[in-house]
């Protein structure tokens, strides 16, 4: 199930379209999946430190976006906070991140297939057209979900769940288009 954003503007426009591109891409891997469109880094309950990766529902409302066990994968992006200026282009840092139920995605596979999604997911932003540079791609809980709060989550690297983070430079302007 893809979950995009309405009316995207700037970056937003740049990841709508890399996302409808991964969902062509790698729906048919990774199963039951919830495909997010940008989350935000918000602040916990005042009673809790740390931030949280939410996205935007509707009025003024947000949900969390950290794995939910109801799907065999979820995944969100996360932008940085600055937008730098290169030859007066608006560039920013995009990250995707990924959490799968990685023995559901290869149940035939009998080791650990990390390397086999890893791959999978690199030849999907490689055929992507857009503009964007990819830098690294991340693994581990505490790589991953560096920004966030990590406290409550259920799992971590050695359970089924396979979390992974694609790190790129997004390059949009104000009148980006689809293939931009």
């Amino acid at each position: 199930m893809i979950i995009r954003k309405t009316d995207p503007q700037m970056i937003d426009v740049l990841i709508d379209s890399l996302q409808v591109h991964l969902d062509l891409e790698l729906n048919g891997i990774l199963g039951n999946w919830e495909n997010n469109h940008r989350a935000y880094k918000n602040p916990k309950s005042n009673q809790q430190n740390g931030l949280i990766a939410e996205v935007y529902t509707e009025r003024g409302n947000y949900r969390e976006c950290f794995f939910d066990d109801r799907f065999t994968t979820t995944s969100f992006f996360i932008t940085s906070d600055t937008t730098t200026l290169q030859e007066k282009v608006p560039n920013q840092t995009i990250s995707w991140i990924l959490q799968t139920k990685i023995n559901t995605i290869y149940p035939t596979v009998t080791h650990r297939a990390d390397e086999e999604l890893r791959n999978e997911v690199l030849k999907a932003f490689k055929s992507f057209r857009g503009r964007i540079e990819l830098d690294s791609i991340e693994t581990g809980i505490d790589n991953v979900y560096r920004e966030f709060n990590t406290e409550k989550l259920k799992y971590d690297s050695m359970s089924n769940v396979f979390v992974l983070r694609v790190n790129m430079l997004g390059k949009f302007d104000t009148t980006c288009c689809f293939d931009c």
